[in-house]
């Protein structure tokens, strides 16, 4: 799966989901973000899929349906954060040719399709109401190309820049 990352550059790794929505909303909702974590050998820099901190905007916009997101105050109650602190929800392990795993863009169908139903269903949508009070920089928002959308460039010998991507 590539994801971005907080500073904006794409990363290639791999995840574990319970179910194939989850693929969709880490794609719309989630970014990669470091922790520095001190193992047998040492300090290791990681990376850590992460989401806006919800406790950091309208608490009232919590939804019920989420009774385990807890504030206090401006804080989310037993949350691990990332180094730039932010929400971890998740490793977000280096990728390896040798581990077999499943290409985001398998599920690229499913996931317009979710999209046009309005996200209805599901864990999912508890979710992205969630992950959606403190939308992180860039989620949402389209300031350059997608990562499908580099892809299909540079198969194409296109470049990508702004708001669209162009020839």
């Amino acid at each position: 799966m590539t994801l971005r990352t907080m500073t904006g550059e794409a990363m290639t790794g791999f995840t574990y989901f319970c179910c194939w929505p989850c693929v969709c909303d880490t794609q719309d909702l989630i970014r990669v973000d470091t922790r520095n974590v001190t193992t047998q050998e040492g300090e290791k820099k990681m990376h850590f899929l992460v989401i806006g901190n919800p406790c950091e905007a309208d608490q009232s916009k919590i939804p019920w349906e989420a009774p385990e997101v807890v504030c206090n105050g401006q804080e989310l109650e037993r949350a691990i954060l990332s180094d730039h602190g932010y929400i971890i929800i998740s490793m977000f392990f280096p990728y390896e040719d040798s581990i077999s795993s499943q290409d985001e863009g398998t599920y690229a169908e499913h996931c317009e399709h979710r999209k046009q139903m309005g996200y209805n269903s599901g864990m999912g949508e508890i979710f992205r109401k969630v992950a959606s009070i403190t939308p992180l920089a860039g989620v949402g928002q389209s300031p350059t190309c997608s990562i499908q959308q580099e892809r299909d460039n540079q198969a194409a010998g296109a470049i990508c820049e702004g708001p669209a991507c162009k020839e």
